[in-house]
């Protein structure tokens, strides 16, 4: 009876086994995944990390971990075991109300036998604080996947590579120490090793702990790599195997693991959290597959990593020089020699100078480092926002009015309005037809770019708008779009009467020798302003006022100020200059006008010390600032250019006795694109 009942009772544990065995609870359907939560599951790494590729330091020309060490999916992206930075978002889904991270593997099936249902059961008995937990396994055809614990605060070594994150000693030995103490349970476990240990699988949680992953299943990992792959990715993906496991992965490509290989492996990543560096970051100038073939080969000097030169403080100077040393026996060639994981939990807990502190005031400590150093990248980056900010915005009001640039900012329609009196100056090139046909295409625009570069420097001074620049011709109103008064006609006359000095004083960058000269139109009367499109808006004027300058402009004669008679009757009012009538004159479109010269400033308005000088002293920002003595001598005084083209006497031997200025290149008041070819036939204005 007794016999009986142990023959059931064995036959009972033999079938319970077998039921366990085939407990199927750990697979899991492709469509019971949902994918949305990928948009939503990003943390201050995923910030921080978003925040470094935008100022460059992720680009194409540049390998991250990543690129470089990273798993890929089905696209051939790279994506990041914590989940945290993707590039893709089909690596995180919620499962049954979790957050999960999967990693695609590229088979497209997998056979299910005993062995692998035995290894299945024994990874889903893994459960340690510092070992990531293995949900399950999707394995059908082409979603084949294994399902892990999703940490939010990403990879192990893409919190290294992140400079905004700040690791003191205290926390690079508590996460050495979270790896050892994952590895000991593991040691401990069914599976016996890890196997596969490197900085890419190893995660970080909320709570900054340290967990080890992808771990198994071994059964599926053995004979797999990833064949669509280059060889370098490849052989960069082997950093952290020890040299015995390369020489058998390199003849047969198989994955092998022990407790030794797994020891040589956490050197490798303590040299990365040592120096925040790749694993070889100072043979960066070697191939990959060369360090690889260095590193398996049996030299009497074994190939390993080389430390960077640290400039730390003494006390953390000695820290890392201990842990360097336990690094390099932990890379030990001869198996045998590296130390066991119990001593290097001994060795790491005497290195740390915190082991006798309360493990809540480390805690607390370390949260108060963390909420500082989040204020400060919030700062740092709030700073850089609003800096380039100032930078759009300046370039904004260079293209617009302030005012009319801050509603379009808002999304208000901006309303034409209507302006009773302002004063329009257009200007153009005498002769820009001949002049562009000597020159070529990029010789005409640095011709107008220094010109206009010339007068947007000088207008600067004044309360006048540029409007815009169309080829030669030069658009400049006074009295919008802030209202000035009656003041828009005097300070038209004086911008006029600089700008002409200007040109006077004027070298075309491409024959120094040559003269210049512009005709100026002046015209005072009502205007409708107005912005005109969305692509490129543009600040526009209209009115027959506009009409009537342009006509004064072409009406005119070379370096002279041509004006209708409502402009000159507003500069009478003044008695600041001097007028003179030109005469009734057929204006097409508008038959005949009364039009007159400005001459310049009345005499007894110059005082004696500025009379052969500028005609703009008065709105200088030192308006009080003395004007130096020009009493100079006559061979240091620029002649007109009208008497240079009038007298040959200017030129002696082929020689201009003319200084040639010094030219600005850029122009930056109301930039605009203009498009020449020196085979278009332009009408001379």
């Amino acid at each position: 009876m007794l016999a009986a009942m142990l023959i059931v009772f064995l036959l009972y544990r033999i079938w319970k086994k077998e039921q366990d065995l085939n407990d199927s609870t750990w697979k899991v359907k492709y469509q019971d995944l949902d994918f949305r939560v990928a948009k939503n599951s990003k943390s201050f790494m995923a910030l921080s990390t978003a925040f470094t590729q935008s100022d460059g330091c992720l680009t194409d020309g540049t390998a991250s971990y990543t690129e470089k060490y990273g798993v890929t999916d089905n696209t051939g992206k790279s994506v990041i075991d914590g989940g945290d930075v993707l590039k893709s978002n089909n690596h995180l889904a919620k499962l049954k109300g979790q957050i999960v991270y999967l990693k695609r593997l590229k088979k497209q099936k997998v056979k299910v036998d005993r062995k692998l249902l035995k290894e299945m059961k024994t990874l889903l008995g893994i459960k340690h604080t510092n070992v990531a937990s293995l949900i399950g396994m999707c394995t059908e055809p082409g979603n084949v996947s294994v399902i892990w614990e999703h940490c939010a605060k990403g990879r192990l070594c893409d919190i290294l590579e992140n400079d905004d994150i700040k690791l003191d000693t205290m926390f690079k030995l508590s996460l050495a120490i979270d790896i050892c103490k994952g590895l000991e349970y593991i040691y401990k476990s069914d599976l016996k090793y890890h196997g596969n240990l490197k900085s890419t699988n190893c995660v970080v949680d909320s709570r900054w702990t340290c967990k080890l992953s992808d771990f198994g299943p071994r059964t599926i990992y053995k004979n797999f790599h990833n064949e669509n792959s280059d060889w370098k990715t490849r052989a960069e993906s082997l950093f952290w195997t020890a040299p015995e496991h390369l020489r058998k992965w390199i003849v047969q490509h198989q994955k092998t693991g022990s407790i030794q290989g797994d020891i040589y492996s956490f050197g490798i990543i303590a040299k990365e959290l040592v120096t925040r560096d790749s694993p070889f970051g100072c043979e960066a100038y070697i191939p990959a597959d060369e360090i690889i073939n260095k590193v398996a080969a049996t030299l009497k000097v074994p190939f390993r990593p080389k430390f960077p030169h640290m400039s730390d403080d003494v006390e953390t100077m000695k820290q890392t020089m201990a842990i360097e040393a336990l690094i390099k026996r932990c890379w030990a060639e001869d198996p045998q020699a590296r130390p066991s994981i119990k001593r290097v939990l001994k060795t790491l807990n005497a290195i740390n100078p915190f082991k006798k502190s309360n493990v809540i005031e480390n805690m607390i400590v370390m949260m108060e480092k963390y909420s500082n150093q989040l204020e400060e990248l919030v700062a740092d980056r709030t700073a850089q926002l609003e800096d380039e900010k100032r930078k759009t915005d300046a370039l904004l009001y260079q293209m617009l009015p302030r005012k009319v640039a801050e509603d379009l900012k808002l999304g208000k329609t901006v309303k034409a309005e209507s302006f009773e009196k302002v004063t329009i100056y257009f200007s153009d090139i005498v002769g820009f037809t001949t002049i562009a046909g000597d020159c070529t295409p990029i010789q005409v625009v640095e011709l107008l770019n220094s010109l206009y570069t010339v007068f947007d420097d000088t207008i600067k001074s004044y309360e006048v708008y540029k409007v815009e620049t169309i080829g030669d011709a030069y658009m400049v109103v006074s009295g919008l779009p802030e209202r000035n008064g009656d003041k828009h006609a005097s300070e038209m006359a004086y911008v006029a009467l600089d700008l002409l000095d200007g040109v006077r004083n004027f070298r075309m960058p491409h024959d120094p020798e040559g003269c210049l000269r512009i005709r100026i139109g002046l015209h005072s009367g009502p205007v409708v302003s107005g912005v005109v499109g969305l692509t490129m808006p543009r600040y526009c004027l209209f009115g027959d006022t506009v009409n009537t300058a342009s006509r004064m402009e072409s009406n005119g004669e070379a370096l002279k100020i041509h004006m209708s008679s409502a402009t000159a009757n507003m500069l009478k009012e003044t008695g600041l200059f001097e007028l003179q009538r030109r005469g009734d004159l057929t204006i097409k479109g508008k038959g005949s006008m009364t039009t007159y010269w400005l001459e310049g400033i009345k005499k007894e308005n110059i005082s004696s010390q500025d009379s052969s000088k500028q005609y703009y002293s008065h709105l200088r920002e030192n308006r009080d600032q003395e004007i130096e003595d020009t009493e100079s001598s006559e061979e240091e005084t620029l002649p007109d250019l009208c008497e240079k083209i009038k007298h040959s006497d200017v030129f002696q031997d082929g020689q201009n006795k003319l200084p040639s200025a010094d030219l600005i290149q850029l122009s930056i008041k109301t930039p605009s694109l203009q498009l020449f070819d020196s085979d278009q036939e332009d009408a001379d204005h």
